[in-house]
């Protein structure tokens, strides 16, 4: 039978609720074993002796890596084949678990880092790369809906993930890196299994002798380099509280892990939805205008609490943060139709956003050596503000494309 043929063939509903489910398939389960560790990556190097100044140095190899990984991961994914990208990035990120589960010093810590990162950045953007190129070529469009479910249920399966890693930490602090070993180990299993029982193809770029590891096409749009700078802002913002909330509200604060955890991925859950419901009512330039407001006064007015009001602020922080996300992803799935090489457009954008946020990472670090972590939170307030003119620059933009 021809594959190809037998998807083309289908009708247009079932079209969309193959690759809707593929689309959410794909993310759900590698973020199921990716993040696991999620909740705990700071406090078992804490645990393991490493400095609070010095998880941030290792925390931004992780960064350096994503750096490394992002532009060969969209030439190779537009050359070979995206679904091949995607099985490997979750075979390197098993490797880097597999160094801290061997390892324990802050020198293997940092290569472990460096490889996670270039596990992550052989993920990020490919597997929409590759549902988008599915849409333009069986002829549908996903619902704008999808977005904001997608980051829900990422993040419902987070608060499990997270969770189930937290609990075995407790019985074995190396029980959540040995699960989440061999469910990575299996994922490229699972995408060839669903691949093969739907009758789905792997998609490559057009024309592969077009391809370079910097899509210049990406640097001469206006609203490619305003999207940028906006994920490298709300991104950038978020570093700190993401790597640092469970030293402040767990160490120093003596809240329970799993109370703090738990509020945290919910309010990314209610983000997404607050999203998905809100998208119908508000233009997207709006909409993200609103949820970087709510991340800017709850990042400044958490350390006045040091109370459980703290944590509902730490809450509120993650709805804003979890509503961007969904904004951004809209915009980038709206704005990566302009582009044949899809996969090489969104490593561009992701690399030129992560250069950005490895500085940031350092900026922490050096602020750090001076001041203590609760007024960091002022810092990451202020990333967040130098949001808004992009967004008023982004709107102006898209109106004129749209007369």
């Amino acid at each position: 039978m021809n594959t190809k043929l037998y998807i083309y063939d289908m009708d247009i509903k079932k079209k969309e609720k193959i690759i809707s489910v593929t689309f959410l398939l794909y993310i759900i389960i590698f973020t199921f074993f990716r993040t696991i560790m999620s909740g705990i990556f700071s406090i078992y190097y804490f645990d393991n002796g490493i400095s609070e100044s010095e998880i941030s140095s290792i925390k931004a190899y992780q960064n350096i890596g994503i750096l490394v990984g992002l532009l060969p991961s969209g030439y190779f994914a537009d050359k070979f084949g995206r679904l091949k990208i995607l099985s490997i990035s979750a075979l390197l990120i098993a490797i880097s678990f597999l160094i801290m589960l061997l390892f324990k010093n802050e020198l293997y810590f940092s290569l472990a880092e460096f490889l996670y990162g270039i596990g992550l950045a052989f993920n990020s953007g490919i597997v929409l790369a590759y549902i988008n190129d599915l849409q333009e070529k069986l002829g549908i469009k996903m619902d704008s809906k999808i977005m904001g479910f997608r980051t829900s249920l990422a993040n419902i399966t987070i608060l499990l993930s997270g969770n189930i890693g937290s609990y075995l930490y407790t019985l074995n602090f190396n029980f959540p890196l040995i699960l989440s070993i061999i469910g990575l180990s299996i994922y490229p299993l699972i995408i060839y299994s669903w691949t093969k029982y739907n009758n789905l193809f792997d998609t490559k770029a057009h024309k592969s002798s077009e391809l370079n590891f910097i899509d210049k096409k990406v640097l001469k749009s206006k609203n490619m380099k305003f999207l940028i700078f906006l994920h490298a802002v709300i991104e950038g913002s978020a570093q700190f509280i993401l790597i640092y909330w469970s030293i402040y509200f767990v160490s120093e604060l003596n809240f329970n892990l799993a109370l703090v955890y738990s509020i945290s991925v919910i309010g990314v859950i209610i983000g997404g939805q607050f999203y998905s419901i809100t998208i119908n009512h508000l233009k997207n330039h709006t909409s993200i205008l609103i949820y970087l407001s709510i991340i800017i006064v709850s990042t400044a007015l958490i350390p006045f609490f040091k109370s459980f009001i703290g944590i509902l602020l730490f809450g509120l922080f993650q709805i804003g943060f979890g509503a961007a996300s969904s904004a951004l992803h809209n915009f980038d799935n709206e704005i990566l139709f302009q582009f044949k090489n899809k996969g090489q457009a969104m490593s561009t954008l992701s690399f030129f956003a992560e250069i950005i946020i490895i500085l940031i990472l350092f900026m922490n670090k050096n602020i750090l050596d001076y001041i203590s972590i609760e007024y960091m939170f002022f810092v990451s307030a202020g990333i967040a503000l130098m949001g808004i003119p992009l967004i008023f620059k982004l709107k102006l933009f898209m109106n004129k494309q749209s007369t």
